[in-house]
């Protein structure tokens, strides 16, 4: 229960603030034993069997490079792929500056093409996967090759997209109503501006029922 708790409340198995990693207090095969003893088990063993399989050791391992966040060596990310360094981050920072892209939705991709140059991938989180019009393409900066796509972790902003739409059914008022279009828009198009304007519209809605 602590460990379920600890890692909803960061997201995660690393703490949001200092970005260190927790493991379960409790021996490996214990935990295993309380899964295979879930409704989740039971309904569907295969595919349960298929997450542990998957994350089971990495959910306990504490070798250097994964018991802290970090960039190459110094530690582990999900927002950049295993061999960006702090060079690549600060140098796809660089080019997402002058691009004017937020990089609070983004993940950078590196890899190398056969002249052994660097290339890096963008891909924005959002449903849609068109990736037609700016900020999407192919782009040119310093020398080295930019890749900007659309519809990363597409079926899950999808997913909050269309649940989102139903709760718009329930708005209060127009600001929340609003801010649920704003929302709505972010998912689906990985805009950061429409999240922006959803939120502005968030902190107009003075003394919502759900936060008294």
């Amino acid at each position: 229960m602590t460990y379920a708790a600890a890692f909803y409340a960061n997201l995660g198995n690393y703490k949001s603030f200092g970005d260190t990693k927790f493991v379960p207090n409790l021996p490996k095969e214990s935990f295993k034993k309380i899964v295979w003893a879930s409704a989740a088990y039971g309904k569907d063993s295969t595919t349960i069997e298929k997450i542990w399989n998957a994350c089971g050791d990495n959910m306990y391992s504490l070798e250097p490079v994964q018991k802290q966040m970090g960039l190459g060596d110094k530690g582990i990310s999900t927002y950049f792929s295993g061999n960006c360094t702090l060079e690549d981050a600060e140098l796809a920072q660089k080019f997402l500056n002058e691009k004017k892209i937020s990089p609070y939705n983004t993940r950078l991709f590196k890899t190398i093409g056969d002249d052994e140059k660097p290339m890096y991938e963008v891909r924005l989180a959002a449903s849609d996967s068109a990736g037609e019009g700016a900020p999407f393409g192919d782009f040119k900066f310093d020398g080295i090759n930019f890749k900007v796509t659309q519809g990363d972790y597409g079926y899950l902003m999808s997913k909050a997209a269309e649940n989102l739409n139903k709760a718009k059914e329930f708005a209060a008022n127009e600001n929340q109503s609003k801010m649920i279009d704003g929302y709505i828009e972010s998912f689906t198009t990985g805009s950061i501006d429409a999240h922006k304007e959803g939120s502005r519209n968030w902190i107009k809605d003075k003394g919502p029922i759900v936060e008294k």
